[in-house]
């Protein structure tokens, strides 16, 4: 099953609002694939309620040895992932569904990820509205894959489990700032 599939799913499950929401902050590129596959799950009648609430299936294990973490629940690889990882992640991503992703919980990787991206996406995303249960679901499931695949290409270091700034030295984060504005 592809990412298209996967998310046709995902949508499928959600609310008439929040799928109706998200299709319109994608591309007609994007929308109208998504949409002829909403349409044929309509039409093969499979039920909404079945897929609601469903957990988000873990990945399987990995080949080459790394099934500790292949293991992880997609929302714990989220809380493990690295800055730098989820930036390739959702750097090309809209602004709705990074807010979703970013709703799902505090994230080490939150304050550096947002850093990196532009002032003009980092503004849509904090504009957005606390999304629903089922579109954060939905997003955790879209973007899961996608993480695990960044990683599995380039190992990045993971953050240690940690709220943002807590557990760090606040002067380091100024001399971190203020290096690069030098």
């Amino acid at each position: 099953m592809n990412d298209q599939h996967r998310a046709a799913l995902a949508l499928h499950a959600a609310s008439a609002d929040d799928r109706a929401w998200v299709l319109t902050q994608l591309a007609a590129g994007q929308r109208e694939p998504l949409q002829a596959l909403l349409d044929e799950l309509e039409s093969l009648g499979i039920p909404r309620e079945t897929l609601q609430g469903a957990p988000a299936a873990a990945p399987a294990a990995a080949a080459d040895g790394h099934e500790a973490a292949a293991a992880q629940t997609p929302i714990e690889r989220l809380r493990r992932a690295s800055a730098a990882s989820m930036h390739a992640v959702l750097g090309g991503e809209p602004a709705g569904l990074t807010a979703a992703v970013l709703s799902l919980g505090p994230f080490a990787w939150r304050d550096e990820c947002l850093a990196l991206l532009p002032l003009q996406l980092r503004t849509a995303i904090e504009a957005h509205a606390r999304p629903s249960a089922a579109l954060a679901d939905a997003a955790l499931r879209a973007v899961a894959p996608r993480l695990a695949e960044v990683e599995q290409q380039r190992p990045v270091p993971v953050a240690p489990e940690q709220t943002p700034s807590r557990g760090r030295d606040p002067r380091m984060l100024i001399a971190r700032w203020s290096r690069l504005w030098r």
